[in-house]
């Protein structure tokens, strides 16, 4: 099975996951403290062993000057995704202009990019794919919330260095460069609970979605222009930048797929926290969740094809 086959097929699973959330909360089967307490687990614990895991390989020199090149990838499309949201939505000072930017700026790299990663590209991918969840944690505890709040106390490095992407990140860097393998009994501790990831944050995203009034999401052109540049303007974009001859191709896959996902829930979050429209954030989020069924295979089939018209 081909990479886009591959995808495709896995987007299809992670939405029958969604799907089963979205029955759950529907079913009442979980509270909205409960969900939040199960999201909190996902990020604090699970995402940072996920990462750790994906360390956890041999030190190689190709591998650190791919991991490199992730980084510089990934700081670079985050730099041009904010650049283009900020150009297409930041002559608005409403609240929803502020959401608008930040739901097209920001992907929901660590929910939906890991587990996709982690599936269809095995450890090598979750490597490489660390290195964008990293660059965004950086930029969404600092510039995102700074798009909510226009508060540049949010610009500080104490929210850059604690948080747990970022954390888990460094840790797993250390094993990596000290080359350092985890005893047993404590990488099976930590392979089980980064085998969390795919199906709770799935469930978690449908529990999401259960909250979201479609029939007003669906009726609202404002939200196919962002769902537009954060789904297609901005993956497009970043395919181009890495198609210059220096980026791996896993490493451009692993780089291309966080690009490609749809925006990040924590804009939802943002937007309840900082008393600005947390319903229609929500409403953004819910719709290119479900757009990106479609968008995100279609993003990978072109990173293929380009090459090839190239040559």
């Amino acid at each position: 099975m081909n990479l886009v086959a591959t995808v495709a097929v896995q987007v299809c699973i992670m939405f029958l996951l969604i799907v089963l959330g979205f029955i759950i909360k529907k079913c009442k089967l979980i509270t909205k403290e409960g969900s939040k307490q199960l999201s909190d687990i996902l990020l604090i614990l699970v995402t940072p062993c996920v990462v750790i895991k994906a360390y956890q390989v041999d030190f190689e020199f190709e591998l650190a000057s791919g991991l490199l090149t992730a980084f510089i990838t990934a700081t670079v499309i985050n730099a041009v995704s904010i650049l283009v949201s900020k150009l297409i939505f930041g002559r608005s000072r409403t609240p929803r202009g502020q959401i608008d930017q930040y739901c097209a700026a920001y992907s929901n790299c660590g929910f939906m990019a890991i587990p996709l990663l982690e599936a269809v590209l095995g450890a090598e991918g979750v490597f490489y794919g660390s290195a964008y969840l990293a660059v965004f944690n950086i930029l969404n505890w600092t510039h995102g919330i700074y798009l909510y709040t226009q508060d540049r106390k949010s610009l500080s490095l104490k929210k850059i260095l604690i948080n747990p992407g970022v954390i888990g990140v460094v840790i797993g860097l250390a094993l990596f460069f000290a080359r350092i393998r985890l005893p047993g009994v404590l990488y099976t501790a930590v392979d089980y609970m980064a085998g969390l990831n795919t199906p709770l944050a799935m469930l978690l995203l449908g529990v999401f979605l259960a909250d979201v009034n479609f029939s007003t999401a669906l009726k609202n052109g404002r939200l196919y222009l962002v769902s537009f540049v954060r789904l297609v303007l901005v993956p497009v974009i970043g395919i181009l930048l890495l198609k210059l001859p220096f980026v791996g191709a896993a490493g451009a896959v692993a780089v291309v797929i966080p690009a490609a996902c749809p925006s990040a829930t924590a804009a939802a979050l943002f937007a309840a926290k900082y008393d600005l429209d947390a319903g229609y954030a929500s409403e953004i989020v819910a719709l290119n969740t479900l757009m990106s069924i479609v968008t995100i295979p279609l993003i990978v089939a072109l990173n293929q094809l380009i090459p090839a018209m190239i040559l």
